[in-house]
């Protein structure tokens, strides 16, 4: 019996290991033959001991598929969106099982976190992968149910006379090239290499064993935050955003990008690391935002991206790209029927960019729904005078007016105005004119139109300088040839 409690306990200490395996096997035989062998009985025309190795030979094969699962050397991937693993190579056996509690718990935290369903994090055997080589071979074999990799390379000793373990270096290994290229989300450029590097640069990895309770509770908040940092980072390269969203709002910490929130020095302001991965992260997370909000868009889902705006704005209360937030949530209040929700977003867009082309635009837009020709005119004449060389998309602008057009059978002639204004200058000079003409004829003999009666003559009797797109008829024309 002695033996038995001998292979437990050697099964506890070293289940991952080959040790943990075959000390199973021993086990299996000892308990099969104190209690089963020389019980069986004879089947047919096998004999006991027959049917004794087919018995102890299944069992065998069984503790090894158990084995080989449990210790996450082959897993399935069960519609996971994004599979992380974590290894750890260590330089002393005395450290493992320290540092695998804190890597264990820290893990377990970030499973239990509901928000991120469709990412999984396995941890691998301590020392199992001790190349890059092998780590690499790892993932080519399981490209089905793995993406990428973490390897945590730990050092332990006395260091300036004090005696701890720290991570002394991270490896990130996944299925991309040498050289990473960078991704563009929305506005916003994402590089891999550099917005990792940026997260974990000033991030003190030490775990002194007399500080015991300060450095596990640090060590934890750091992996914490690397790994997920990472896994966003990740998976806005596998086009992810949902998921990328998720993974980065579980470590943004809103009060350290807030100007009013950071330390002033001599009337300037002082910024730490915290304060630069947060004002950097607010920015991806911004444009992570407008890119899902846009996803909802294209696919008619209104109320969506609407409530997806919103949710930005809240968290993320003024940024470069705010003005970008603010004019698209302005769109989706007016596609969803709030003209003032519209209206107020459009003022907040312009309280950042007061000379925007795409302020005029709505408000004169949303002028000519309400019947009110003198804000048409006063936004219109604006945008007149800002030029024809403008980047907006003109041909799309002018499908949204048609078909908006019939619901505001009141507002005709304003409307049709702003119509044949945007064919006239950016789109066809000769469709627009007619239009305006047409629109011309249409307005009532009223005081209020006047001015825009005024401005509708001198667009009518002015040439545009340029139209959208112009084709250059002066470039030579280019031609290659395909050799197949």
């Amino acid at each position: 019996m002695k033996s038995l409690f001998y292979y437990l306990e050697i099964i506890r200490r070293y289940w991952e290991g080959i040790l943990g395996l075959f000390s199973s096997f021993a086990l299996m035989v000892t308990v099969f033959q104190l209690f089963v062998a020389g019980k069986v009985p004879e089947i047919f025309t096998l004999s006991s001991l027959q049917i004794e190795f087919c018995i102890q030979t299944t069992l065998a094969v069984l503790i090894w598929v158990y084995w080989i699962y449990s210790t996450k050397r082959f897993f399935l991937n069960f519609n996971e969106n994004l599979v992380l693993v974590i290894h750890i190579t260590t330089d002393e056996d005395e450290i493992n099982h320290k540092i695998k509690k804190v890597v264990k718990s820290t893990l377990k935290e970030i499973e239990e976190n509901e928000s991120l369903s469709g990412f999984k994090i396995h941890l691998l055997p301590l020392n199992y992968l001790k190349s890059d080589k092998k780590m690499r071979r790892f993932l080519d074999n399981r490209q089905s149910s793995v993406q990428t990799l973490i390897n945590l390379k730990l050092e332990s000793g006395s260091f300036n006379d004090i005696e701890k373990m720290k991570i002394s270096e991270l490896n990130f290994v996944g299925l991309f090239n040498q050289e990473l290229p960078e991704k563009k989300v929305f506005f916003d450029t994402i590089s891999l290499r550099k917005d990792v590097r940026l997260v974990n640069l000033d991030k003190n990895w030490d775990y002194i064993y007399t500080n015991d309770g300060n450095d596990k509770l640090k060590l934890k908040a750091n992996l914490n935050e690397m790994i997920l940092h990472y896994s966003g980072i990740y998976a806005i390269y596998l086009n992810k955003p949902h998921l990328a969203l998720n993974l980065l709002l579980s470590i943004y910490q809103p009060k350290n990008s807030q100007y009013e929130n950071i330390e002033k020095k001599d009337g300037k302001l002082k910024l730490n690391s915290d304060n630069i991965v947060a004002s950097r992260l607010a920015n991806i997370l911004l444009n992570l935002y407008l890119s899902i909000a846009y996803e909802y868009f294209n696919k008619n889902e209104r109320e969506d991206a609407l409530n997806t705006l919103l949710a930005c704005e809240r968290l993320i209360k003024r940024n470069i790209h705010s003005y970008n937030v603010y004019l698209l949530t302005a769109r989706m209040y007016f596609e969803t029927g709030n003209l003032q929700g519209a209206k107020d977003y459009t003022l907040k867009a312009k309280s950042m960019k007061k000379n925007s082309f795409d302020i005029p635009m709505n408000l004169g837009w949303f002028a000519s729904i309400e019947n009110n020709p003198h804000e048409v005119y006063v936004n219109f004449n604006k945008l007149y005078n800002k030029g024809n060389n403008q980047k907006q998309n003109f041909v799309e602008i002018v499908e949204f007016v048609g078909r908006h057009k019939p619901n505001y059978p009141k507002s005709e002639p304003l409307i049709s105005f702003i119509e044949g204004f945007y064919y006239t200058r950016y789109i066809e000079e000769g469709r627009g004119k007619r239009i305006l003409v047409s629109a011309l004829q249409s307005m009532p003999d009223d005081e209020s139109y006047e001015k825009l009666k005024g401005l509708t003559r001198k667009i009518l009797n002015k040439k545009p300088v340029q139209k959208q797109n112009p084709i250059n008829s002066s470039k030579k024309k280019k031609s290659f040839r395909v050799r197949g």
